[in-house]
Formats: structure tokens, C-alpha cells, sequence
């Protein structure tokens, strides 16, 4: 992946399909890593665990803190070339009242 790293209002601002990652080091000694998945557009923090435990992503909420900068791109996504469309093949209601159907 590119070396470059990435403020939080550039991620912001020029949101490309990309999953971007920074990782904080608090003064209690509190390892996060913090993911932004530009595609969904939410923003996500784990705990890294001292040991064999997993790492477990969870939803930033309206008020959490976030890293202003050292975001980096982790994982480069490519959009569909043709995003799926629901189609309606029942007819509006107003055609179906003129016909005299119930519905």
C-alpha cells in the first residue's frame, strides 16, 4: 500500500472507495486502531488486546474522538460496474384504482 498518510478532513472531504487506518497510543498505555471505510462511510475503533485475543471493530459514536492525522490506506476497494437497481413490475396504485380493481 502507498506510504502516504492522510488527515481525517482529507478523508473527509475526498472520500475515495478505500479503507483507511490510524493507530493511537494513549498516556495510559491503550493501543486503538481506528478504521474508515469510505464506501460505507463509517468510522470504527478496536482495542488492541495484549495476547492471542482477537481484535473486535466496533461503530464510533456522535461523540468519540477520532486521530486528526497518520491515516493510511489499508485496502484498496473498486466500486460495482453496475450497482444492483430494485425494479417494480406491479402497477401504481392509481391505474389499479382506475381499472376497478380492489387491492
Amino acid at each position: 500500500m502507498e506510504d502516504r498518510e492522510y488527515t481525517v478532513i482529507d478523508i473527509i472531504r475526498d472520500p475515495r472507495p478505500w479503507v483507511y487506518e490510524a493507530m493511537e497510543l494513549t498516556r495510559t498505555g491503550h493501543h486503538y486502531i481506528y478504521r474508515f471505510d469510505a464506501l460505507e462511510g463509517i468510522f470504527t475503533r478496536a482495542t488492541v488486546p495484549a495476547g492471542a485475543a482477537s481484535t473486535h471493530f466496533r461503530p464510533l459514536g456522535v461523540h468519540d474522538k477520532l486521530p486528526l492525522g497518520g491515516w493510511r490506506v489499508v485496502e484498496k476497494r473498486t466500486l460495482p460496474k453496475s450497482p444492483l437497481r430494485l425494479i417494480d413490475v406491479r402497477e401504481p396504485l392509481s391505474e389499479a384504482a382506475g381499472k376497478g380493481s380492489n387491492l
